[in-house]
């Protein structure tokens, strides 16, 4: 069984409860969400979701591409 505390993309790092930033493209417009809760590997930075969070971005991004029709827009995971 592997070890979940690894990281998935570096394999070298830890996972460790923390927050991201994670960047979409959703209908033609740049969505930037800051402060996402996730685990993040402490050598290489990426981070990954739960499924529930997961959900939550994919909500947050389509409702930021309507917000004003501005080419990138930025916000804060709620």
């Amino acid at each position: 069984m592997a070890d979940l505390s690894v990281c998935l993309s570096c394999k070298r790092g830890s996972l460790v409860r923390g927050t991201t930033t994670a960047t979409f493209d959703a209908e033609g417009t740049t969505v930037v969400i800051r402060n996402i809760p996730a685990d993040v590997c402490d050598s290489c930075g990426e981070g990954f979701f739960d499924p529930l969070t997961t959900d939550r971005l994919v909500e947050l991004a389509a409702a930021a591409a309507g917000w004003s029709g501005a080419p990138v827009q930025i916000c804060d995971y709620e």
